[in-house]
């Protein structure tokens, strides 16, 4: 169910995973976003081409990382999304990444593994046949995945590219604050780490569209709460929800938070508070649904509820 989710959210917005959330098909975010260092800034002037690095809205994805933008000064449509994991990564935790990742693929929509990335003996690459590619590297103990925008612009050779340029950078890659946090995430933090069955070490927090969206992670698990309005992604999520489970569908059940909530066998959660303000609640990779209910119930009244 959840990959159906949001593959129409994809199918709406950008495609992008890995094997697509949907956190990944958001709008720009006009609120400036708080960050030790921009790889996009630091990587851009090595790089052939007009380019130029912005500020990118948050990507819950694990581990958790910082995220800019490289855009195609030429065609602002062609860009290329780069997350720089928070935490070092081991190269234990860096197999298990990709062994998630693989997981997740399988239970996708698209027919297709991880593949060797090109860069190095550890990298890897995603390369769907009706979907734009991505590319993992691990670089100075932190994991760096590079991911196209949209479907048929550049390509799996130009991700090789950065990929390779970040990994030969002078001076190495932005130092990053483990701690980012907004007063409108604390009362979640206490349910997010029994979520995470531990302290949340690392922390992400922004307004995205004028609402909370909070991020905390482990070394290997991310749980988040995100909102918006009528025609955002968490707004989408929680139509198709509503309409599975109204229709009975498996995997698909009613939890109560907010005015309306519903929650898949995965964990994901989506509910609404009165008729304008939708919320997404999720882990990544997944986790019981009966450890992220108690996040949304806590979150609920930051949003209105």
């Amino acid at each position: 169910m959840r990959r159906a989710i949001t593959i129409l959210a994809c199918a709406l917005t950008a495609l992008s995973l890995p094997a697509c959330k949907s956190s990944d098909a958001q709008q720009q975010v006009a609120n400036p976003i708080e960050r030790s260092g921009n790889l996009c800034e630091r990587v851009q002037p090595t790089l052939a081409g007009s380019w130029k690095a912005e500020d990118s809205e948050p990507w819950s994805r694990a581990p958790l990382s910082d995220n800019c933008w490289l855009i195609d000064t030429a065609r602002s449509s062609h860009r290329i999304r780069v997350a720089l994991s928070v935490l070092p990564v081991t190269a234990a935790e860096y197999v298990d990444f990709r062994k998630a990742e693989a997981q997740e693929l399988r239970g996708s929509a698209y027919v297709t593994a991880p593949v060797d990335g090109g860069v190095g003996p550890e990298s890897w690459a995603v390369i769907p046949a009706a979907a734009a590619p991505w590319i993992v590297v691990r670089s100075n103990d932190r994991l760096v995945r590079l991911k196209e925008n949209s479907d048929g612009q550049g390509g799996i050779d130009e991700l090789r590219t950065v990929a390779k340029a970040i990994t030969t950078l002078a001076g190495g890659l932005p130092a990053a604050k483990a701690v980012i946090e907004r007063p409108e995430c604390t009362r979640g933090t206490a349910a997010a780490e029994k979520a995470l069955a531990g302290k949340a070490i690392v922390r992400r927090d922004n307004l995205v569209a004028g609402f909370a969206y909070c991020q905390w992670g482990s070394n290997n698990h991310v749980v988040y709460s995100r909102a918006g309005r009528v025609g955002s992604d968490p707004a989408l999520n929680f139509r198709y929800m509503h309409d599975a489970g109204t229709a009975a569908s498996v995997g698909v059940h009613p939890v109560s938070v907010g005015t309306e909530g519903w929650q898949q066998s995965d964990g994901y959660l989506a509910y609404r508070i009165g008729q304008q303000t939708f919320v997404s609640v999720a882990a990544v990779p997944d986790i019981s649904p009966a450890k992220l209910l108690p996040l949304a119930q806590a979150m609920a009244p930051t949003y209105g509820g």
